[in-house]
This record gives structure tokens, C-alpha cells and sequence, in this order.
């Protein structure tokens, strides 16, 4: 159903970008799967001594089965 589909508390994650570091970004509650958030200055360093760029990170929500004892 589609309300499976969507991240429904706010929540912190360690993201490890393609370009090394890690950063802490916050996921905000009622992501859909599939959104694109955008992370200002957490990108890659610009070039010739450049502001950073942007960090994207694309939300992926997954139902977790129901665990029994």
C-alpha cells in the first residue's frame, strides 16, 4: 500500500558519500520512497578551492516484516 511506502518519524542517519567522509543528515518524518533531499555544503569540494557542493541522497523506505519471539 502507499502508506508503506513512506518514512513516518523524523530520523537521523551516517551517510558515507562516493567522495569519503561521513556525515550526519536528518531524514525528515513522512519521506516518500524515491525522494531526492538535498544537503547543502556536505558535497564534494569545489574546485580551485571552491565552496563544497551539494550532498543528494535519494530516500529508500522499506517494510520490515513483523519479527515474532
Amino acid at each position: 500500500s502507499a502508506a508503506s511506502d513512506v518514512y513516518k518519524r523524523q530520523c537521523q542517519l551516517r551517510v558515507t558519500p562516493s567522495g569519503g567522509g561521513t556525515h550526519q543528515v536528518t531524514i525528515p518524518g513522512g519521506c516518500m520512497d524515491g525522494k531526492k533531499l538535498r544537503y547543502t555544503g556536505l558535497g564534494q569540494p569545489g574546485r580551485n578551492g571552491g565552496k563544497n557542493g551539494d550532498l543528494l541522497v535519494t530516500v529508500r523506505v522499506q517494510k520490515l516484516e513483523k519479527v515474532t519471539p
